[in-house]
């Protein structure tokens, strides 16, 4: 009865391969989906990158019982737990500033912000038009604000070309940010009300850009700026199994633990900034790091004994009343000889 019990509580192997959505290909999570699957494979896990179209697609084929992929990166901002309560969140791996650059010839009014502008907040049904959105549509009627569903760099020639007035990135330092940057007539502003939003959304956070950051010799920017940042996250189904959770949280440590443009060395991975609750095993791995075995055996052994140590309660059941056996029974053979 004892090791039928023990048996039952033994969790399975962990899988030898699992499927990670990550992005459209050349983007931010597509890299990092790709040392991800090298950290693992250090181990002998394999992961297979699904190549999507961003945190939209993402979140979709994580609720769909139908693809099996278990882990995928989520911009802030996309889901919640309402509306998928399978889901959990690992951590949130690292800032994704708002990018808002505007033409010099249409100023921001200091009373009414973004209104009557046009504004290409991304491409359709892509991560930064859902976030760009439901923050326009909290600050101004659906008519105020003509919005253009263009991102990237088309989004940045239609900016420089004048067709529309302002173009809003949400990520990290690329090459179409690095090039509106330097473009003459083009500038980086503040969102209006940044440090509001952050007070109403726990996913969204203040970043500073320094002065001459980007460009110490052309000072660009040329003075600090402000920004609206939501974090990307690292999202799994709830039944994810544990000693995969702490491959790629310890893989996420070494891959994001260095800190970047808009972090500091150790903030990052981090349970703050997300939509859905953080795992157990993920809050466990947080408070106490690796298992001790995990530090000094290999994942398989470590993984091997973690599992048979469930195995010794029987086995300690049985030696406890044997051990005590063992004296009166010794006693009672050799008073059995002397009474022969």
């Amino acid at each position: 009865v004892g090791f039928a019990i023990a048996a039952y509580f033994i969790r399975p192997a962990p899988p030898s391969s699992i499927r990670m959505a990550t992005g459209a290909p050349g983007g931010a999570y597509a890299a990092f989906g790709e040392q991800f699957k090298a950290a693992l494979a250090v181990d002998g896990i394999d992961v297979e990158l699904i190549e999507t179209s961003g945190s939209l697609d993402n979140l979709r084929l994580l609720s769909s019982n139908d693809d099996n992929v278990d882990v995928a990166f989520l911009q802030g901002g996309i889901g919640n737990k309402d509306e998928h309560p399978d889901l959990v969140s690992l951590a949130s791996l690292y800032p994704e500033p708002l990018w808002l650059f505007v033409r010099t010839d249409k100023r921001l009014s200091p009373s009414r912000g973004l209104a009557d502008f046009r504004i290409a907040i991304g491409a359709k049904g892509s991560g930064t038009s859902v976030l760009v959105e439901n923050l326009l549509s909290l600050s101004y009627d659906d008519d105020a604000v003509e919005r253009v569903h263009l991102g990237g760099a088309a989004a940045a020639k239609a900016l420089m070309a004048g067709n529309v007035d302002a173009a809003i990135y949400v990520g990290g330092n690329t090459a179409v940010i690095q090039n509106l940057m330097t473009t003459p007539g083009i500038d980086l502003t503040p969102f209006p009300r940044t440090e509001t939003f952050p007070r109403l959304f726990h996913f969204l956070s203040v970043e500073t850009l320094p002065e001459g950051i980007i460009d110490l010799k052309k000072n660009i920017p040329p003075r600090l700026v402000t920004m609206l940042s939501t974090t990307a996250n690292l999202v799994a189904h709830e039944d994810l199994h544990p000693a995969i959770a702490s491959l790629l949280l310890r893989a996420a440590s070494k891959i994001h633990g260095g800190g970047g443009l808009f972090s500091a060395p150790g903030e990052f991975p981090s349970t703050r900034y997300v939509d859905f609750p953080i795992s157990d095993d993920a809050a466990r791995y947080f408070e106490k790091g690796p298992s001790f075995l995990q530090r000094y055996l290999p994942f398989w052994a470590a993984n091997l004994v973690q599992r048979m140590i469930v195995m010794l309660i029987p086995i300690v059941t049985l030696l406890l009343p044997l051990v005590r056996f063992a004296p009166p029974f010794h006693r009672w053979r050799v008073r059995r000889r002397i009474y022969r």
